[in-house]
């Protein structure tokens, strides 16, 4: 028997599996195909695995492509007693009781719903390979249609939700990015994407209860160093009255007798981080803040959910950043993102202008699909309404033509460099706008097209929003190894998360290749330091979603040539002046948001200290990164300073 699914990304179907199931007595074998076709990517395998009667998988290979086209070939043996395996992240050769299942490191989405039903079979709680452990919860159904959901916990960051129907089928599998269903589900996707936002916001609602030490409306942070991130000095330590959300006072006149007060013990405050390139999701909203993000912009997003979001962030009852979104207008092709407001004329691409101009946008971003000769008019539009352009470069046009049309900024280091790299008709919108990138190996910084591109954004102001992070980790990813990047913090993460990051995104026919990637890259950052040495403005942002990669962020802004002084202004007072808010935010000053954290250690010194969140203060209260990731099973980076026992924790 064969059985269909879709996968959707909000209402745009962006891929498809199929299932077919042979019993053999008591166990069964599933051969499945993986389609993923979004944004011009996706991963495309073939899977087949053996389970017995308690559905814990005996056998497994997984072949194919993953998401940039990287190699997959992962297998599962597990025989006389012992499991064998090999992925893109880690081999094995273990002892095997039967009663362990394996996560695979490349897999499908019914690879997620096998785990699932194993763990319900065996009690809800399940041990995995390599380690780990998953449980499962029925958590809402939905009765009319004869399915229950039940969430998978334990592996992830975050939940996924399993469709089972009353008669034992499988029916689909949903977590924040995308929804699979079975044809008979299909009608239901509406309902299912709201129980999915229903439970992921009461879920991070008990989360964000839990991180906050205090909402108590007067605090003093006593015994704090203050770091002034425009003069790039860190203060003798002192105090700081928070009054309402606002700061007060800072020194000898705090002293408050209604005040809590926190020791700092000489710990480093400093405004909250900006990341100007997110994608920000429900549970995103808490990572960032547990990692020192109290502000980004959002860069792309399903504009239902991003206003839900906001809005319950602004009312207090989810805990997440100060988010200023971009519009995203994306040209319709077989090639498109499926995000964001999708566009198939000149006439569809103003009024989606209009239409984010109307909801409180300040800026749009155009992407990869947009027609070259749609952005001129397409920017008029938004500047006559007092809206900003950026974005990626739409196909088959460059950096300078899209400046010339009317942009304001470019979004991507890649976007910007693919001007000198792509050959006449070459296609961005497909992986070629990563793997084109290893041809920068050759790059000279005295290019004449490099520096006629940069003398035109000089004349212009046109700044550009780096992602290097992202950039780095798609060239410099290494099948079985942990990157300089993700040193620092990986060990903290769930299981799944590790294997992820320990795979090889680009395609690579063998170490040379890779060699090649790697010198690129070192030469993209040498631009970023010309960039910065000629004036261009730089934005530090990430693509991702989940704050901490901001820290790696700023780490490759001084690989590439800028002081930590010049950094922590630029991702905390110039980010918030760039933004419009810098009347209020990106500084510690009386009379500003306290939108502050404390980290242990010097950023002056050491950039790297912005890893150790001790404290955030923002939206009027004080949160404890520790418990945030205690609750999505990160191990803690540094301890929340000790609050009082008489006030609420």
């Amino acid at each position: 028997m064969t059985q269909e699914f879709s996968l959707f990304a909000a209402t745009e179907k962006i891929g498809w599996m199929t299932v077919t199931a042979e019993d053999r007595g008591s166990d069964k074998d599933f051969t499945v195909r993986w389609h993923v076709d979004d944004n011009g990517r996706g991963a495309r395998l073939e899977e087949q695995v053996s389970v017995d009667a308690a559905w814990i998988p005996r056998r497994w290979t997984i072949h194919g492509t993953s998401l940039m086209g990287g190699s997959v070939n992962e297998s599962l043996q597990t025989t006389a007693g012992r499991a064998i395996w090999t992925s893109q992240a880690d081999n094995g050769d273990i002892p095997w009781d039967g009663h362990t299942a394996y996560v695979p490191s490349d897999g499908t989405g019914w690879s997620w719903i096998l785990l699932a039903q194993a763990t319900v079979h065996n009690g809800g709680h399940l041990p995995l390979l390599p380690s780990g452990q998953a449980t499962t919860t029925i958590v809402d159904t939905l009765k009319e249609d004869g399915v229950r959901i039940i969430e998978l916990s334990g592996v992830t960051l975050n939940p996924k939700y399993i469709l089972q129907h009353d008669d034992g089928s499988l029916d689909g599998l949903m977590d924040e990015h995308m929804l699979l269903v079975s044809p008979r589900l299909e009608d239901a996707a509406q309902r299912l994407s709201e129980i999915r936002e229903r439970l992921a916001l009461e879920r991070l609602t008990k989360i964000s209860d839990r991180a906050r030490l205090t909402d108590a409306p007067v605090v003093r942070l006593a015994n704090v160093r203050i770091l002034d991130v425009e003069a790039g000095t860190l203060l003798p330590s002192t105090h700081i009255l928070i009054s309402h959300g606002k700061i007060s006072s800072i020194g000898a006149s705090t002293d408050s007798p209604e005040a809590v007060e926190i020791d700092c013990q000489g710990k480093t405050l400093m405004p909250g981080l900006h990341d100007m390139h997110s994608h920000v999701f429900g549970p995103d909203a808490l990572l960032n803040i547990a990692a020192g993000v109290t502000n980004v912009r959002d860069m792309g997003n399903h504009p239902q959910r991003l206003a839900d979001l906001t809005a319950a962030i602004k009312s207090g009852e989810l805990l997440g950043p100060a988010i200023t979104p971009a519009g995203l207008i994306e040209g319709r092709s077989p090639y498109s993102a499926k995000i964001g407001r999708i566009v198939s004329s000149q006439d569809e691409a103003i009024e989606a202008v209009h239409w984010y101009a109307d909801h409180g946008y300040i800026m749009i971003k155009l992407y990869n699909s947009m027609h070259p000769e749609w952005v001129a008019e397409t920017a008029q539009a938004a500047h006559s309404l007092g809206m900003r352009v950026l974005g990626h470069v739409p196909a088959f046009s460059t950096a300078e033509q899209s400046v010339l049309d009317g942009y304001d900024e470019i979004t991507h280091l890649n976007q910007l460099a693919l001007g000198w790299l792509l050959e006449p008709g070459e296609d961005s919108r497909t992986p070629l706008r990563l793997t084109a990138l290893k041809r920068a190996s050759e790059l000279e910084l005295d290019d004449p097209r490099i520096c006629r591109t940069l003398e035109l954004f000089k004349s212009r102001s046109i700044g550009v929003d780096t992602t290097a992070f992202i950039i780095e980790r798609l060239m410099m990813s290494r099948s079985r190894e942990t990157i300089e990047a993700d040193a620092p913090f990986l060990d903290h993460m769930p299981l799944a998360y590790q294997r992820d990051r320990r795979r090889t995104y680009v395609p690579a026919s063998g170490p040379e290749e890779l060699e090649t990637y790697r010198k690129a890259f070192l030469r993209l950052l040498e631009i970023m330091g010309l960039m910065h040495r000629e004036g261009i403005k730089l934005w530090p942002g990430t693509d991702d979603g989940t704050g901490f990669p901001l820290h790696r962020e700023l780490e490759l802004y001084v690989q590439a040539g800028m002081s930590p002084q010049e950094v922590l202004r630029r991702a905390t007072a110039d980010c918030a002046d760039h933004l419009g808010h810098g009347l209020t935010r990106g500084r510690i000053k009386e009379g500003y948001d306290a939108d502050v954290i404390l980290v242990d250690g010097d950023p002056l010194q050491d950039i790297s200290a912005v890893r150790q969140v001790a404290l955030v203060a923002v939206s009027g209260a004080l949160f404890a990164p520790e418990r945030i990731y205690q609750d999505m099973g990160i191990k803690p980076f540094a301890t929340a300073p000790r609050i009082p026992d008489h006030v609420r924790s």
